[in-house]
């Protein structure tokens, strides 16, 4: 009910900043949708959905997900304190066959302890996502590259794996995979 509470407030507000007008619609319309909603939702209605923090699964939810990038959809999977690694490599990484590029491990960091912190490699920009990055100015490469991040998720990736990382950690341990998925990404 308060705004910020949430992992969703703060993707919403970056993706739709403004109000949209009659005369200049947002280009991107967000929905937040509780994770309740997941399997109950017509996700062929939506281009990407992004999973934000949720705890864990149903099989009927990753049924769900797994039809959407069939469709060609794109998925997007931020990680968070509530995940649960068991739940997650167990329905939506399935041994490499699922959804996920890569198992999730255990956390590293500590949020409590501000003594250490991860911070972003962007790999020489060379990802479409972060091309935008490339050749500016150190204000706005800073906003990259000085986030600090207290924990995270160690993800492994198989052997065999079609996945590749956009951006990495300064501890070159993965920060953002991207791989294909069905017809999806």
């Amino acid at each position: 009910s308060e705004a910020f509470q949430a992992e969703t407030d703060y993707l919403a507000q970056a993706l739709a900043p403004g109000e949209a007008s009659a005369e200049e619609p947002d280009p991107i319309r967000v929905d937040v949708v509780p994770e309740s909603q997941l399997a109950r939702r017509d996700l062929a209605a939506y281009d990407v959905i992004a999973l934000c923090n949720v705890a864990q699964f149903t099989p009927d939810e990753v049924q769900a997900l797994g039809d959407f990038l069939e469709q060609g959809g794109g998925l997007i999977v931020f990680g968070g304190d509530q995940v649960s690694a068991e739940n997650y490599n167990r329905l939506l990484y399935a041994e490499g066959k699922g959804i996920l590029p890569a198992s999730i491990g255990e956390t590293i960091g500590d949020p409590a302890r501000k003594d250490a912190a991860f911070r972003f490699d962007p790999m020489g920009f060379r990802h479409p996502i972060l091309a935008g990055f490339r050749n500016q100015t150190d204000p706005v490469v800073a906003g990259l590259t000085q986030v600090r991040v207290w924990a995270r998720h160690a993800l492994t990736l198989p052997k065999d794996s079609t996945a590749h990382a956009a951006l990495a950690f300064d501890d070159g341990g993965p920060a953002i995979l991207e791989a294909p998925r069905r017809k999806g990404k």
